[in-house]
């Protein structure tokens, strides 16, 4: 009969296996993803760390099994977390020779690997262990179910408003162009003297409305946009000044038109 100890140090290793894909599935969540594919990945994973587990048994057959299992996790662990700890280790020391972060990638892989080796019989260390990779296994799987939930309402919700979409299709499309940094053909020809009139007739043969004097609502694009898609202000002078995306106040500039 499995003791405590030693099915939560197996359970460990199991859900070690698991943490790459479930991280991979939840930076991609928003795509199209195939968890069969990923499920066959983390099966065949789990399948060859528990091979290597046996074959450590096999050579080592006078250590315990548990600590063996916190050995081979350990490992995988630090295997499938290259990225994440060479980022960190050149946050703090920023060097550009690839066989320095390897190196130092080796170095954390072989001190985590021999604290699970020393403390794999330790009931507390297991605990610890099992703990830690059961949160970092129910954080991304808790947001990749919240993701697939509300993705599953809103499914149902277009299922209900597909006869109201229907009445849609027999409707015109509508293209509104606004092309930025584009200015008005008046001011293009007073300032660059060059006549854009052919290129805005050939639009209107086309079937296309341009607003001859256009002006924009503000004098940064992200505002502008926001306010002609809304068809409300976004700012007033009332408002206090707002902020461009670098930080730099815009408040008061004077748009050419």
């Amino acid at each position: 009969m499995l003791n405590r100890h030693l099915v939560t140090a197996l359970t460990a290793l199991a859900i070690v296996c698991l943490l790459p894909f479930l991280a991979l599935a939840e930076f991609n969540m928003t795509r199209d993803i195939d968890y069969g594919q990923l499920g066959l990945y983390s099966l065949a994973l789990i399948v060859l760390a528990f091979t290597l587990l046996g074959l450590l048994k096999l050579v080592l057959w006078r250590q315990p099994v548990a600590r063996l299992a916190y050995t081979v996790a350990a490992f995988v662990f630090c295997f499938f977390a290259y990225d994440v700890i060479v980022a960190g280790l050149a946050l703090m020391r920023p060097i550009g020779n690839i066989w320095y972060l390897v190196a130092a990638w080796t170095m954390c892989a072989v001190v985590a690997v021999a604290i699970a080796a020393y403390w794999g019989t330790s009931r507390e260390f297991g605990s610890i262990f099992f703990t830690a990779v059961l949160v970092m296994a129910l954080v991304p799987a808790g947001r990749l179910a919240t993701f697939e939930i509300e993705l599953f309402s809103q499914g149902h919700s277009a299922a209900r408003s597909k006869e109201d979409g229907a009445a849609l299709t027999s409707r015109p499309n509508i293209y509104f162009f606004l092309m930025d940094a584009y200015a008005r053909a008046d001011k293009i020809k007073t300032i660059l003297h060059y006549d854009n009139s052919p290129f805005l007739d050939l639009l209107k043969d086309r079937g296309f409305y341009v607003v001859e004097r256009a002006t924009a609502n503000y004098p940064v694009t992200w505002l502008s946009i926001a306010s002609t898609l809304s068809m409300k202000y976004v700012q007033t002078e009332s408002m206090p000044p707002y902020l461009s995306v670098s930080g730099i106040s815009t408040y008061g500039t004077e748009l050419m038109v």
